[in-house]
């Protein structure tokens, strides 16, 4: 498996098949490749972690006099849902104050996991969801191309329509 992570693999693999499959369409080539290709066996969980209110509270206690340029790295993944590579690659020309907007450029979006500091990206998505932000809001700021994209990693942080549901009003 050259040493990536079978969930990797699976995905290079179903964009080659599809990317295959249009050339087939179009008569281009005859058969396509990867069409038999078998799928990796996932071994590892595909639920996100993000870190409980107690464990915020400790670790900012920690960190927001000791280390401020990291507090403020948490923050801008904890708020603005951003990756820490996305972060580390942002300049000047990215980050519009005036509009309150950052971009983030193609090039730098969906990278690799961090399995530490990504857990603040995660953390705000449940902090902004259980707050009532809606949807749409947080596909558009997660920068997902779909809701149902958004819906899927929504479930996979233990939230979902039937806590949606909650709000809803008793007759």
């Amino acid at each position: 498996m050259f040493g990536y992570a079978a969930e990797i693999l699976n995905g290079h693999e179903a964009y080659m098949k599809s990317l295959f499959q249009v050339l087939v369409d179009r008569e281009i080539i005859l058969n396509n490749p990867f069409k038999n290709f078998k799928k990796h066996k996932e071994y590892g969980s595909r639920k996100n972690l993000a870190f409980n209110e107690d464990q915020i509270s400790e670790i900012k206690k920690n960190i927001e006099e000791k280390d401020p340029e990291l507090w403020l790295f948490i923050q801008f993944i904890y708020y603005c849902f951003l990756r820490p590579n996305e972060i580390r690659q942002l300049e000047h020309r990215y980050i519009h104050p005036v509009e309150k907007q950052i971009f983030i450029p193609s090039n730098i979006s969906k990278n690799g996991k961090d399995y530490t500091l990504y857990f603040w990206k995660h953390s705000g998505v449940i902090a902004a969801y259980k707050a009532g932000v809606d949807i749409k809001t947080i596909q558009s700021q997660c920068r997902h191309h779909s809701l149902e994209q958004t819906d899927i990693y929504l479930k996979s942080l233990g939230l979902g329509v039937s806590q949606a549901m909650n709000k809803i009003p008793e007759l």
